[in-house]
C-alpha cells in the first residue's frame, strides 16, 4: 500500500535530483561561455 508520506518523499527526492541536474547543466554552460569569451579576448588582444 502506498501512503501519502511515501509519495511526498518520492516527489521531494525527484525535485532535489532535478535541481542538481539543472544546476550542473547551467554551471557547465557558463564555463563553456567563459572559455569562448576568453578565446575572443585573446584573439582581439593580439
Amino acid at each position: 500500500m502506498v501512503t501519502c508520506e511515501s509519495v511526498k518523499m518520492l516527489i521531494l527526492a525527484l525535485i532535489s535530483e532535478i535541481k542538481i541536474v539543472v544546476k550542473t547543466a547551467t554551471n557547465s554552460a557558463k564555463e563553456e561561455d567563459n572559455t569562448e569569451l576568453l578565446k575572443l579576448e585573446r584573439e582581439l588582444s593580439v
